[in-house]
Formats: structure tokens, sequence, C-alpha cells
């Protein structure tokens, strides 16, 4: 933790703290007012407490506002840092003031990139494809060997690098493979109304293991997915489906 040292002197670090924290100011305004990049206070701030919260994990928020006072001469409220931390999907419980995560959140923290510090000034608008493919990584240890996963028209489509994204999934993910639906499939919609109906059946059942949750997509698929549902699902689509030579027969 001694490697990491402040890039700001005492005064202008005074000044920018009373401009983010105490007037509310957006940080890229300060950077701006201030001269400096629009990054590096908060990189230095989190990075440190990322490294508190890796060793010390029974750490409180308070305790972590005087690390920081301590290291960078900045007087920031325990409510500040919890605002910040779940900007990068980190909380505390509101109980006991106390740092827990989920799995999958405890694995990005482990492997931070770039992503989450160029965005965290900005607001969230969706899913984007670092959260995708962070999620793609995580779950093939939670899939059987050789699982399928099958992603339909995701914003990934909508990107310049898209078929780098598609290499590094392709080598990143060997537990499992992907198969990228095009930008519009004519099946999609009904493959996601069937997905939906499923869902809302087991929404509200208390399932408490993997077994369970078998058993309820198996009863949901028994009372709703029946051939009367299913053939009204896909009249849309078989109207027109003589312009679709390239797909297959649709067996209702």
């Amino acid at each position: 933790m001694d490697s990491l040292q402040p890039h700001l002197n005492g005064e202008i670090k005074k000044s920018i703290e009373k401009e983010i924290f105490k007037n509310g100011t957006k940080q890229v305004n300060v950077s701006k007012k201030f001269g400096i990049s629009n990054r590096q206070l908060t990189i230095d701030v989190i990075t440190l407490v990322m490294l508190i919260l890796e060793e010390t994990p029974s750490t409180t928020l308070k305790k972590l506002a005087e690390h920081v006072k301590n290291k960078f001469d900045i007087q920031v409220s325990p409510g500040a840092i919890q605002k910040t931390l779940k900007n990068i999907k980190l909380f505390f419980k509101s109980s006991d003031q106390y740092w827990e995560s989920s799995n999958l959140e405890n694995k990005c923290k482990r492997e931070p990139d770039q992503s989450y510090w160029c965005n965290m000034e900005k607001k969230k608008t969706g899913t984007t494809s670092i959260y995708i493919c962070k999620f793609l990584v995580c779950l093939q240890d939670h899939c059987p060997a050789q699982s399928i996963i099958i992603m339909d028209n995701t914003r990934i489509h909508g990107r310049d690098n898209f078929q780098q994204v598609k290499n590094l999934l392709k080598e990143s993910t060997k537990k499992i493979n992907i198969e990228f639906l095009p930008k519009y499939s004519l099946l999609l919609n009904k493959i996601e109304l069937a997905l939906n109906i499923i869902m809302t059946q087991i929404k509200y059942k208390e399932i408490k293991s993997q077994s369970k949750m078998a058993e309820g997509i198996l009863q949901a698929i028994r009372i709703k997915m029946t051939p009367e549902i299913c053939s009204k699902s896909f009249q849309h689509c078989k109207k027109f489906y003589s312009s679709c030579t390239h797909m297959q027969p649709i067996m209702v």
C-alpha cells in the first residue's frame, strides 16, 4: 500500500475535496477547473480502498474514511465512499456497514480493468459488452462441460469490435461454447416469449436448490407451454416464413 503515492499537493486536494464532496460538483468539471486528470484522484483513492477491502473484508466505512484521510489528507465521508463503491458494484450491508459482495463481484473486484475507472462518473444506461463478457467468463465455472450459451441480439452487435469480442470470448471460455444469433432473428421474439412465460411461472415460488429450480421449470413447461399456446406464439412467425427459405421447417 505504501507504493500508492498521492499525485496532488495538500491545498489542491482540499479544494477538490470541497468541490466534489461538499458542493456536489461533477468530477469531470472539477478536473477541468484544476487542470488535472479527471480520473487521477478517484483512481488513487478507490485503489487504496479496494486494497484495504481485499486484505480486511470486515472493515467499516468509517475506518475506510480514516485510511483515506491518513493517506491522501482528504476528508471523505463514509457515505461518499459507499456511493462510489456502489458505482463499481461493491456494497455494504446497511445493518452494520460491513462490506460484502457476491462471487461474481468478488471476481471482478480482483481483476479490475480500465472500464470501471473510465465510466465511474457516467450514468449507467444498460448492460455493456464488458459486463456481458465478464458474466460469461464467470458463468462457465457453473455450467456442465461443453454447454452451449446462445446469445441474442445484444449490444455487442452494435460495436465496431464485435469480431474481436467474439475471438476474446472464444479464447477465454474454454469450458463452454458460445453461439451468437444474428442481429435480427425471426424466431427470437418467440423464444424470448417462451422464456418469459416460464420465468413468470417460477418467479414467486420458494426455490432453495437447483433441483427445486429444475422441478419448477419442468412444471412451468407442462402447465404453460401447451400445443395451443405454442401454436399461437408461432402464428406471426409462420406468416412471414415463405420469405425465409434458409430456415428449417417449423414443426408445431
